[in-house]
């Protein structure tokens, strides 16, 4: 079977497996083609909570199909996209899902490796995807290096973050004194801020 289409003969029945909760598709190369299948028909497994792409040369367009479509999965909480063709576009993409609250629920992102993404687009994912898990905890938690770019791109959407967060953490963050005087004079939009823990690898 053209691995491309793999995407397409199985989407075409999702229909008949509404309950599904996994689909696992890991080493299949099914492509943008084969993903732009899947994201057309995501909505008749409404129930999916895991989606595992790892391995199937998925690139920034197949990352944009699937984003337009993944307000059909609400409870989907675990997405991996390892060793595809990801590059800052496509975490452009994943991004504005999670500005516009449309997979409100997820926890797990795997797609830092293997892929063609920068530091800049990984310092967006990483602080879009703890934006929107914060407005459920009251606490924003980073980890990993986001860098002058990241502070300034953190700072500049402090405003879409809860007033009432009562813990920020950013774990192994790399970066210099400089930053750190951009974030703690912007702190004041916290006013109920209880726990700050700032550590640089």
């Amino acid at each position: 079977i053209n691995a491309e289409y793999m995407g397409r003969y199985l989407a075409e029945h999702f229909q008949h497996i509404p309950n599904l909760q996994t689909l696992y598709l890991e080493d299949n190369n099914i492509k943008d083609k084969g993903a732009k299948y899947l994201a057309e028909h995501i909505q008749h497994i409404p129930n999916l909570q895991t989606l595992n792409l790892n391995n199937n040369k998925i690139g920034d367009n197949g990352v944009k199909y699937l984003s337009e479509h993944f307000q059909h999965i609400p409870n989907l909480h675990t997405l991996n996209l390892y060793d595809n063709e990801i590059g800052d576009n496509g975490a452009k993409y994943l991004s504005e899902n999670f500005q516009q609250k449309q997979i409100p629920n997820l926890q797990t992102l795997n797609i830092e490796e293997g892929n063609n993404i920068g530091e800049e687009g990984e310092s967006i994912i990483k602080i879009e995807m703890a934006i929107s898990k914060c407005i459920i905890q009251r606490e924003l938690t980073i980890f990993g290096k986001i860098g002058e770019f990241g502070v300034k791109y953190l700072v500049s959407r402090f405003k879409y973050i809860p007033s009432n967060i009562q813990s920020l953490n950013l774990y192994e963050i790399d970066f210099g004194k400089n930053e750190l005087k951009y974030l703690t004079e912007h702190l004041h939009q916290f006013p109920n801020l209880q726990e700050l823990s700032i550590s640089s690898d």
